[in-house]
């Protein structure tokens, strides 16, 4: 699977097959990351980010594509990465980490200064 696009579309696209799914958002998206089983869910999971500031987890159900919005507020999503069942961003105000169950609820948050801290 690899996604490209521009501005605020999306295009999932699979390498081995003819499968291409678009997906439209409201502004540009800066970073996605796929659900690790993507492929073999039938929900067709991702979560994206931009400068709008909103996390944004896409899902596909049996009346089309649902969007949740996980976060927002604290400046634009520069970086999303998805491992296992957590989901990672940074934003303008550090580093956040939450569990995908069912229902994804916030575990860590590392502010700017300590991320700064550690790695500087």
């Amino acid at each position: 699977m690899y996604v490209r696009g521009g501005g605020g579309t999306q295009v999932v696209t699979a390498l081995y097959t003819d499968e291409q799914t678009k997906y439209s958002f409201g502004g540009p998206v800066r970073t996605v990351a796929l659900d690790p089983e993507y492929v073999v869910k039938k929900s067709r999971q991702f979560v994206c980010g931009g400068r709008d500031g909103q996390l944004i987890l896409n899902s596909k159900g049996w009346l089309g594509n649902r969007d949740h919005v996980l976060h927002s507020g604290e400046g634009a999503v520069h970086a999303v990465r998805w491992r296992g069942s957590l989901i990672a961003w940074a934003n303008d105000a550090g580093v956040k980490v939450c569990h995908r169950a069912p229902v994804p609820t916030a575990n860590a948050h590392l502010s700017r200064a300590t991320v700064s801290h550690a790695f500087g």
